[in-house]
């Protein structure tokens, strides 16, 4: 591997980087070297996290060169100059008293983004660093009775706790000897468990023990950002270096950590809890924590109980009595929460020890083997949490001040719950006291007083700095916005001020329930759908809506249209169903037709999943995804930050900030590395007034266009210039891809398209969808049968192209590829150029709405429609002497130029010519279509052909530019290339009026 020399440091990375990549790499080395904070943002795609770990593995390396040359003796003046300045030593007060080099904590918000950086780890030159990943008991823990997925977390814990007291767990007692045979290689905790089970070593121990000597330790952000989880994990950082990935997460990650919520239910439940410990402990009853006696468990005293009770009943007699609220709720500084509580009796300096006899008691109650006492201890594990917040509020100097400054109290009404209402046993009204943390710089001030050495922010979407760092309230010296490694030819960026019907689109509460404007959103996906090879994800601001949505576009037949041409999977709340729409998805981009997702702002498509390449060739956002305005909690913040006056910082700012970086955030997913490329709708008027707010990287490739057809024209230009764009799909991939028509997807759907009609069982939409598809009547809800399916259905053709069957002879089945909507044949279609159809082409199928002056586009994708009610007139082609012979064409993917159904053109065709012209057309298209059996054709001539066509449809007029281009679904396979070259070209030039 390349190594290169960055601020007198020898790093080895896996390719020669490029020079964002190098200054990247030195804006981490100056951090390391400094002992100062960073805010460092690096587009998604440019390496970010493979010169984090290798610049911070290279500089530990020379730190601990750095220390061992000490520790031998080599302290000339020379030496230790050198070293000092590699290291960035001199910075520190003793240089002597450093006898450990700073271990790295890398922290991201899951568990499963930990496991792509651990995969970027085994790229490097660095494997052989000693690694730790820290885990839940739920995650880690292989003994049989404790891991057993019926018991609850706390479950888990308190038996733990109990079988290692007891010196009962042969798993635990393995780790003092087996440790260093988990730490052979870099791995993450499916890993981690595997080697415990084949060990018999406890791996969440292991971890605990490993992370002492470790050089990487991996972690999700509450264990360095919730004070309760560090101090229960036992995490040290003196020294060490903090790593904050995907930092544009961390402001909610922090004030969620140190915020919490006590209802008037929760203090019932407690007493509820209480009282029945009370009467075991009278009783004097022995209680086994899963089988295990431990009497020592119970670390309590009656007279605890007893006080205990009495501080819950006079903290309900306070909630009960002396908490006032509107109809709104109030809001109180945060100090105010010290009252409610010396209003029942418990001062300041009771909360510690009060604190510890919640979780001592929480822990008993639940793993008690007892009927009385099961499903119990939730509530008092609650009551624990919220002393203990409350406590830490006070910060190191145990001063209300503190509060005051990062904390609000608002007290409002409990929403009634029925399983809580039946132990509420007050007469007045139950309320909640939400004790919430509006400031991210109290837990970053709480991570810095530990002594860390440096902390390292870093994200694809920390812009603006400037919101970043008021909200931190932490030094932030050492910055980097870096640009991104591709150029002007690989992303097409575009406001969509206007769909496909004229109309503007802004999704705004006022139009969630408007039937034009949602239909506008469909017609917007499906004419998109048809030029974006491979897939596309659509963004909502909620699930809401994107329900919505669905719900409309099933009542109004667009859903079947758009599941023409891509399958629709969509986002899911649950985390196991979303990863087999994942899987699915990814099996169906790589198929000629592609998938569409639909997904949310800040959801889980949003971040931590691959979409490179085909993945997301094109990402569709539809509105702004502010946060619901009336939301208790954005109020709040929103108050306090305009009570704090800080400059140019306001709620008002705040809220747009945060929405914005939801949109960076999700537009990140098209762009994945040097060489990917994609396109980007920014479906929503108010875009127009929103580009300063998008990355920096991105700016530069926005385009506002006022015209949809105008944004169509540039994506067909944009992927016609794309090579593999004109490769067709492996055979390995089609095979996998052969959808049906349908908007029901499933893995027997991906592997078996001929399987016979019957309802298809929906793993991952909801039951929505199918329950409007069937009282619809829409063909989507049931499986097509190989007589009902079309040519694009079979998988036998792309969305552009065709393959037409050349034996004229041929019967008219499924197969018959010249075959239009429903089984007409083109010589039936041709001969009845105006079909009897239960659909017309309406201006949810085109391209810009039809006007006096501006003539309809047929959509660029459209495919042939398997409905009964659509086949042509039968009396009609039977009185008509015209008789084509089915075309011959290649399989040629062009995803830059339509290809319409013969119904859509005729339909077009009528609204623009006259009658006789409409009459010479079809006679022109007959000879062109005969010509290929006649030699001596004139027409075999394709510049005698582009001439005559131009008679009748000419190029250069905007009434007729889109029927001359649409032509192409007649083009023989011998003119068929150098057509498409002839229509590019004409759509470099705009039309004549």
């Amino acid at each position: 591997m390349p190594e290169i020399e960055i601020r007198g440091i020898p790093v080895k990375f896996p390719y020669e980087p490029y020079d964002l990549q190098k200054e990247y790499m030195s804006k981490v080395i100056e951090c390391l070297q400094t002992g100062k904070n960073g805010l460092l943002e690096s587009p998604t795609g440019t390496g970010k996290t493979l010169c984090l770990l290798c610049a911070t593995l290279a500089w530990q390396m020379a730190k601990k060169a750095s220390i061992q040359a000490q520790r031998l003796g080599f302290n000339t003046e020379s030496s230790m100059s050198s070293l000092e300045f590699i290291t960035g030593d001199n910075n520190t007060t003793k240089w002597e008293d450093k006898f450990r080099a700073p271990r790295a904590l890398y922290s991201s918000r899951t568990h499963s983004q930990l496991n792509q950086v651990l995969r970027e780890l085994q790229k490097t030159e660095y494997t052989h660093v000693k690694v730790s990943t820290l885990g839940s008991r739920d995650q880690l823990c292989i003994h049989p009775d404790v891991s057993n997925p019926n018991n609850s977390g706390a479950v888990k814990k308190a038996m733990c706790r109990a079988l290692v007291s007891n010196r009962s767990c042969k798993y635990y007692e393995e780790v003092a000897s087996k440790v260093i045979d988990l730490n052979i290689e870099v791995g993450d905790i499916e890993d981690l468990v595997k080697k415990g089970k084949k060990k018999k070593c406890c791996p969440y121990f292991a971890t605990k023990e490993l992370q002492k000597s470790a050089d990487v330790i991996f972690l999700p952000y509450n264990y360095l950002l919730d004070q309760r989880i560090r101090k229960t994990q036992e995490i040290e950082l003196n020294n060490d270096v903090i790593i904050l990935d995907e930092a544009h997460n961390v402001e909610k990650i922090c004030e969620e950590a140190a915020s919490v919520s006590l209802a008037s239910s929760d203090l019932a439940l407690c007493i509820t809890e209480v009282t029945s410990v009370m009467e075991i402990v009278i009783r004097d009853e022995e209680v086994s924590f899963g089988g295990i006696e431990d009497a020592s468990t119970k670390d309590f005293t009656k007279d605890d109980l007893m006080m205990l009770k009495g501080l819950l009943l006079e903290l309900e007699k306070t909630f009960d009595e002396h908490l006032k609220l509107s109809e709104e709720g109030k809001s109180f500084d945060g100090a105010y929460i010290f009252a409610i509580l010396g209003h029942a009796g418990l001062a300041i300096e009771h909360l510690p020890p009060l604190s510890e006899l919640l979780y001592k008691l929480s822990q008993f109650v639940q793993a008690a083997n007892t009927s009385q006492l099961s499903k119990m201890g939730a509530a008092l594990n609650r009551f624990a949490e919220f002393i203990d917040a409350v406590s830490n509020s006070l910060g190191p100097a145990r001063s209300t001040g503190m509060t005051d400054e990062f904390f609000r109290v608002f007290v409002c009404v409990e929403e009634s719950k029925e399983k809580r209402r039946q132990i509420v046993t007050t007469k007045s009204t139950p309320k909640v006291v939400h004790f919430w943390c509006f400031n991210s710089g109290f837990a970053m001030k709480s991570l810095l007083s530990t002594g860390v050495h440096s902390i390292i922010l870093t994200s694809g979407t920390l812009t603006p700095f400037s919101a970043v760092i008021n909200e931190l309230g932490i030094p932030l010296e050492v910055q980097l916005q870096n640009p991104h490694v591709i150029d002007k030819e690989q992303i097409s960026v575009h406001v969509v001020k206007n769909g496909p019907n004229g109309k503007e689109l802004k999704s705004v509460y006022a139009t969630r329930d408007n039937t034009e404007h949602v239909n506008n959103l469909a017609s917007t996906v499906l004419n998109t759908a048809g030029i974006v090879p491979g897939g596309l994800l659509v963004f909502f601001p909620s699930f809401a809506m994107m329900e919505k949505c669905m719900t409309m576009w099933v009542e109004a037949g667009m859903w079947t249209k758009i599941s023409e041409k891509k399958p629709i999977f969509m986002e899911t709340r649950k985390k196991e169903e979303m990863a087999l729409v994942i899987e699915q998805y990814y099996e169906a981009v790589e198929s000629t037709k592609g998938g569409i997702l639909l997904a949310v702002f800040r959801g889980k498509v949003s971040e931590g999943l691959d979409f490179s390449n085909r993945k997301a060739r094109g990402v569709i956002i539809f509105g702004v995804p502010y946060s619901p305005f009336k939301d208790l909690r954005i109020v709040g913040k929103k108050q306090y930050l305009d009570m704090k006056k800080k400059q140019n910082w306001s709620g008002s700012v705040w809220y747009e900030v945060d929405a914005m970086r939801g949109v960076n955030q999700a537009l990140g997913r098209v762009i994945r590395h040097v060489k990917d490329y994609g396109v980007v709708l920014l479906c929503d008027t108010r875009y127009t007034s929103k580009q300063a707010s998008l990355s920096p990287w991105l700016r530069e490739f926005v385009y506002v266009n006022d015209k949809f057809g105008t944004v169509l024209t540039s994506l067909m230009r944009f992927f016609y210039s794309k090579k593999d764009m004109h490769q067709p799909v492996s055979s390995s991939t089609t095979k996998s891809g052969q959808f049906q028509a349908s908007n029901l997807v499933s893995r027997r759907d991906l592997t078996s398209p001929t399987t016979p009609t019957q309802a298809v069982p929906n793993p991952f939409n909801t039951d929505l969808v199918q329950s409007y598809a069937r009282s619809k009547g829409d063909s989507s809800s049931e499986r097509l049968s190989d007589s009902q399916r079309t040519p694009v259905a079979k998988g036998k053709r792309s969305i552009f192209d065709v393959l037409d069957d050349e034996d004229e002879n041929k019967p008219n089945t499924s197969h018959d590829l010249a075959a239009g909507p429903s089984g007409t044949t083109l010589s039936q279609s041709i001969t009845n150029p105006n079909p009897s159809s239960s659909h017309s082409p309406t201006s949810s199928d085109i391209f810009v709405k039809p006007s006096s002056t501006n003539f309809s586009r047929p959509s660029t994708s459209s495919v042939a429609r398997a409905s009964s009610s659509s086949v042509a007139n039968s009396n009609a082609a039977k009185k008509s002497k015209l008789s084509v012979k089915p075309l011959s064409i290649n399989v040629n993917e062009s995803p830059a130029l339509p290809w319409v159904t013969v119904e859509e053109f005729f339909s077009d065709a009528t609204k623009v010519l006259n009658k006789d012209r409409k009459k010479e057309l079809f006679v022109f298209l007959k000879e062109y279509s005969n010509a290929k059996t006649n030699a001596d054709s004139e027409l075999n001539n394709f510049k005698t052909f582009i001439e005559t066509l131009e008679l009748h449809l000419p190029s250069a007029h905007v009434k007729t530019q889109h029927l001359h281009i649409a032509f192409r679904r007649f083009v023989s396979s011998e003119h068929r290339e150098r057509f498409d070259e002839h229509c590019m070209e004409i759509m470099k030039r705009e039309p004549l009026s």
